[in-house]
């Protein structure tokens, strides 16, 4: 019994040894292919569902758009705040403008009332037209036709459009003994509510002027729309 020829022999394993195994462990393949998987979705997220991707050259010129583009925001926001300080600047300059104006309206109405007296004080145009020459004052002075006169329009006439027309000066008087007319000046006149003229012109040589007719007519069509004669 002892000597048996096909008893098995205990052959002593050494501590952490162990058994050696055929080929890969399915948890690889699992991770490889989740690996995979993963490589595959994220290159179709960003080929198919992103933006495309920028090269260098694109990157550095979008890069220096974005800077260009906050630098151009800097200075529009300066020159807001610039334009803001100067719109507050005219808007005080403005209400004292405006305050002086009220001022000056409220001293300039006793002097409306004074003046309207004083236009009622004048004799009227014998006329009696509501385009009137009111007064005229002429005088020969070195050769010239010193002259000052005074125009009024009726405040309540029909049309109140400011009237537009033509002054004519002729003169009658005396030139080497003879009696001499001419016509010495035509001016423009605009006449509201009143207007004065005054100046000089020069007369004929020897000329010595003793009256003196205006005429006044319509720009548009020359129209006479007064006349008045005045002796010096």
């Amino acid at each position: 019994m002892f000597g048996s020829s096909n008893s098995r022999v205990f052959k002593p394993v050494p501590f952490g040894a162990s058994r050696h195994r055929k080929g890969i462990p399915s948890w690889v393949w699992v991770l490889a292919l989740g690996i995979t998987l993963g490589a595959v979705g994220l290159y179709y997220i960003q080929e198919q569902l992103l933006p495309p991707r920028l090269n260098f050259i694109e990157s550095q010129d979008l890069k220096a758009k974005a800077e260009t583009a906050t630098k151009a925001r800097e200075q529009m926001s300066s020159e807001l705040g610039q334009a803001t300080a100067q719109l507050k600047v005219a808007q005080d300059e403005r209400k004292v403008a405006v305050d002086k104006m009220n001022v000056a309206l409220t001293s300039v109405e006793p002097l409306k009332k004074d003046l309207d007296l004083f236009l009622k004080a004048i004799p009227p145009d014998p006329r009696g037209n509501s385009i009137a020459i009111r007064s005229g004052t002429f005088s020969n002075d070195s050769g010239k036709l010193m002259y000052h006169l005074l125009f009024t329009r009726d405040r309540n006439a029909k049309n109140s459009a400011a009237f537009k027309g033509d002054v004519q000066i002729i003169v009658e008087g005396t030139r080497g003994g003879k009696n001499v007319s001419t016509t010495i000046q035509t001016l423009p006149l605009t006449l509201e509510g009143y207007q004065h003229l005054n100046g000089s012109a020069p007369l004929p040589e020897g000329f010595v002027a003793r009256e003196v007719t205006v005429k006044l007519a319509q720009e548009k069509n020359g129209a006479q729309v007064s006349m008045r004669v005045f002796r010096l």
